[in-house]
């Protein structure tokens, strides 16, 4: 039940209007006297404001003897709690529209640094929920279903995808949200996630990380199949040709080193060595014709 100042104040008028009127007609001067000033002075200390401007808009619940009464709800405005702090007080929390934003920063599936603007947008909705649950409370609580929830949409795409799907990590932020709110007494009104910003200093150089990884691997795989290549023709040459030579034979068949083959020691020492017709066809096939 929501109480307006309207309602409050004229009826702690009332009662204690008819405090005095009982002590009036019930005791004696000086037990009258004493009576009015407690109930005059207590009547003063139970006003209580609840302001309201641009900015804020305040409601409260009511607090009897320290227990909060979760069915009555105060209007802005001034109130009257019939009797003084502390045995009913007020406890206030402001009402008023309110946003929530926070840059959240994480690194797509393709490995690039991508940042997301959000924003919600909420208001209180059960007042009493709102206070139990504690205003900063759920601000960090807020803050922590945004971050999640976009860092693992985030993470679940490359970053071309997230510049292109701000709306989808809008509505997966939307469905985590709306399954909180009623516990924290809010009601979102509108959600955001914009502005996405890769970083394209990074995103270059990933890029180039992963060409230079390439090209190791790929040397690698090609390092590999030379050194298979050069123990073939060590087998091939029954023990004539050392590995280091026949590593250089394998160089040349791949062009690595230019098939005039005399313009290398390798050359001479393989002339020497080999005496074979069938090793000595192999190297007059690796000089070529000379044209």
């Amino acid at each position: 039940m929501k109480v307006y100042p309207w309602i409050s104040i004229p009826i702690a008028i009332f009662l204690y209007s008819l405090g005095l009127f009982w002590g009036y007609q019930s005791l004696s001067f000086i037990q009258f006297a004493g009576l009015a000033a407690i109930l005059i002075g207590s009547f003063f200390l139970g006003f209580n404001e609840l302001p309201v401007s641009t900015k804020e808009k305040y409601e409260g619940i009511l607090s009897v003897l320290g227990k909060e009464m979760p069915h009555i709800v105060l209007s802005s405005g001034w109130h009257h709690t019939t009797l003084p702090y502390p045995l009913i007080s007020v406890i206030k929390a402001n009402v008023q529209k309110r946003t929530t934003n926070d840059d959240i920063t994480s690194f797509s599936k393709d490995d690039i640094e991508v940042t997301a603007k959000s924003k919600i947008v909420w208001r209180v909705k059960n007042i009493f929920v709102f206070i139990k649950q504690g205003e900063d409370d759920i601000e960090d609580a807020l803050k922590s279903i945004m971050k999640n929830s976009i860092r693992t949409s985030i993470k679940e795409r490359t970053a071309r995808e997230c510049k292109q799907s701000n709306s989808d990590l809008q509505d997966e932020l939307q469905e985590k949200i709306d399954a909180e709110e009623k516990s924290f007494g809010i009601d979102v009104e509108k959600i955001y996630v914009e502005d996405i910003d890769v970083d394209e200093n990074f995103k270059n150089a990933m890029r180039e990380k992963r060409i230079r990884e390439e090209i190791r691997d790929a040397e690698k795989i090609s390092i590999d199949h030379m050194k298979e290549r050069a123990k073939e023709i060590v087998i091939e040459s029954e023990g004539r040709i050392t590995e280091a030579e026949a590593y250089e034979i394998v160089q040349i068949e791949r062009g690595k080193i230019p098939k005039n083959i005399q313009e290398y020691e390798i050359g001479k020492r393989l002339q020497k060595s080999l005496s074979d017709n069938i090793i000595g066809e192999l190297i007059q096939s690796l000089k070529g014709d000379k044209k």
